[in-house]
């Protein structure tokens, strides 16, 4: 049994580390106080909350470490308005992941977490927020096809905004821990569909203007979804429920190639956080040709790069069965 005082705010990781760190076997195992009671409790639950009720914490308490820095864990009383205060602005902290890219910690994650902490209490799933958030790549993809300067300014903002939109379904998840496959794999795909159509648009624009640079645009669409195919791939047999950042590829092992030591060097600059924020700004700036011809270099490199992924991912999952 978890049993928690009805006044207290706990890190949304406290309760499953909880009740794994107590296991089997009688006893109660406690994080925080007798003020900010948070228990896992094997045998007698109601001697532990008759403790709490007293302002003690039970006989024989096992204590659990709660961590600051890295993995910041906390426990806090939130009988005040300054206390609750305090502990809503530590837990919405909390669901900045520890994988966010530059541009997700700059601007996305400070703005979503707000949207989040409105929509925590209402009836929106996280999967309706997905689909929200490819509709409105789509719609960014539409108003940047127009080829004129107002669409490309507000296809360009709704870009960079439906990346703010897409860390919302997330955060919602992990608060509600309302996480399914069908949402880890939705995710993935929204995201994709958003960007292919992206450049899409902009390959469309460089078409109707005479640019030659149009086939670069239109050869990085089939790449970059290639790049897309090969990570759902790796993620398929890696078993991740459509999570990219779960799959062990070579640039966050230890031992790694040349190749991949570059590509860890520079992940976090070609995440897709940044990747929107490029191409949003790009387009707002009126740079589709530099636009397409970039983005065929690196969706055409990056294709090949995990093309070879997938094969040395294969080997490593074969030997270890």
């Amino acid at each position: 049994a978890i049993v928690v005082r009805l006044d207290v705010v706990a890190h949304r990781s406290v309760a499953p580390r909880l009740a794994h760190e107590r296991g089997e076997g009688p006893g109660v195992t406690v994080a925080g106080d007798a003020e900010a009671g948070y228990l896992a409790v094997v045998g007698d639950a109601a001697g532990a909350v008759d403790a709490l009720r007293a302002g003690r914490l039970p006989e024989g308490c096992a204590s659990l470490p709660l961590l600051e820095g890295i993995s910041p864990e906390f426990v806090l009383p939130g009988r005040t308005e300054h206390e609750r205060a305090r502990a809503h602005d530590r837990l919405l902290r909390t669901l900045m992941k520890p994988t966010s890219g530059y541009f997700e910690r700059l601007y996305m994650r400070p703005l979503s977490r707000h949207f989040t902490a409105a929509l925590v209490d209402t009836a929106v799933t996280p999967n309706q927020v997905t689909v929200v958030t490819t509709l409105l790549g789509l719609l960014s993809a539409v108003l940047v096809a127009r080829g004129d300067a107002t669409g490309a300014l507000a296809g360009g903002a709704l870009h960079m905004f439906m990346r703010v939109v897409d860390c919302i379904d997330g955060e919602l998840s992990r608060l509600r821990y309302q996480g399914t496959k069908l949402g880890s794999w939705l995710d993935p795909i929204g995201d994709a569909i958003g960007m292919a159509s992206f450049i899409l648009a902009v390959s469309m624009v460089l078409s109707a203007r005479g640019d030659g640079r149009a086939v670069y645009g239109y050869a990085s669409v089939v790449c970059f979804l290639g790049v897309q195919v090969f990570q759902w791939w790796g993620s398929s047999m890696a078993q991740t429920h459509g999570s990219f950042q779960s799959v062990e590829w070579g640039h966050r092992a230890r031992d790694r190639t040349a190749v991949e030591s570059l590509v860890a060097s520079i992940e976090l600059l070609v995440r897709t956080d940044a990747i929107s924020t490029y191409y949003g700004l790009a387009v707002m700036a009126g740079l589709y040709g530099p636009l397409a011809v970039g983005n065929a270099i690196a969706a055409g490199l990056g294709a090949v790069y995990f093309a070879t992924q997938v094969g040395k991912l294969r080997a490593r999952l074969r030997a270890r069965a």
